[in-house]
């Protein structure tokens, strides 16, 4: 399946990159890294995560304490990331 990115998850990954590389930059480029390979293997795997609204569904970042929120589109053929959330924030009732 094609992975689309949405403003809001693009701008997540390059706000998350920032805040890690102001003190530690290697491990700001691995762990952005491992959102974009996880987002990969959604592609692949779709339905791998878990669903946690009617639609939407999360799948946790191996190695990190990132969730990456998103939907699946059957009928376009593609898997739309919402957003990637840090795992400590009340994700589950954020609006998607």
């Amino acid at each position: 399946m094609k992975v689309v990115w949405t403003l809001r998850a693009s701008r997540s990954l390059a706000a998350i990159r920032t805040e890690i590389a102001s003190e530690q930059p290697r491990a700001a480029e691995r762990i952005g890294e491992e959102i974009r390979k996880t987002a990969n293997i959604l592609g692949m795997w779709p339905l791998v995560g878990g669903e946690f609204l009617k639609g939407a569904r999360y799948f946790p970042v191996p190695g990190t304490k990132y969730i990456i929120l998103y939907r699946v589109h059957l009928e376009q053929v593609s898997i739309i990331l919402i957003l990637v959330v840090h795992g400590a924030m009340d994700w589950r009732n954020r609006p998607m």
